[in-house]
């Protein structure tokens, strides 16, 4: 799949329920997607807009059922 790098409008506050819902830290979900803490501190606080890229990862970390 090719994803654009365009930044996608997405309510942080809907990331940031889902992975505390998920009993994860902002560190452990960052691990998970590959993606920097402080980038998903800034997208749950929209500082920041995550690319299409980016929020792929963040739902698929989000949406496993694997335990690390």
């Amino acid at each position: 799949m090719a994803f654009t790098r365009n930044p996608i409008k997405v309510d942080g506050n809907v990331i940031r329920v889902l992975r505390v819902v998920r009993g994860l830290s902002q560190r452990e979900l960052g691990q998970r997607a590959g993606i920097a803490p402080h980038k998903v501190f800034r997208i749950e606080h929209v500082l920041d807009t995550p690319t299409e890229e980016e929020l792929s990862k963040l739902m698929g970390a989000l949406t496993t059922d694997e335990q690390r």
